[in-house]
């Protein structure tokens, strides 16, 4: 988590998580992610996540290329 927010960020996670609906959504997040309304869902948005992905492959595109390229491979680095 520590990787993902800020300092002030985890206390406010923690903070909600201390409250009574957050110790509820805790017991429970794990499991909506497998729901099957939610998967249903989920599912039902990959159609419309499709058509915008070309748009969104040629912006990661034109954002990377802006970064230095990789070292090249060499036989020193294909062993590890």
């Amino acid at each position: 988590m520590a990787h993902r927010f800020d300092e002030r960020q985890l206390a406010d996670i923690n903070a909600f998580l201390a409250t009574d609906t957050g110790r509820e959504f805790g017991r429970q997040s794990m499991a909506m992610y497998v729901d099957p309304d939610v998967m249903r869902a989920m599912m039902g948005s990959f159609p419309e996540m499709m058509k915008a992905m070309p748009d969104a492959m040629q912006r990661i595109e034109a954002e990377t290329s802006k970064l230095p390229k990789p070292p090249k491979k060499t036989a020193a680095t294909d062993a590890k």
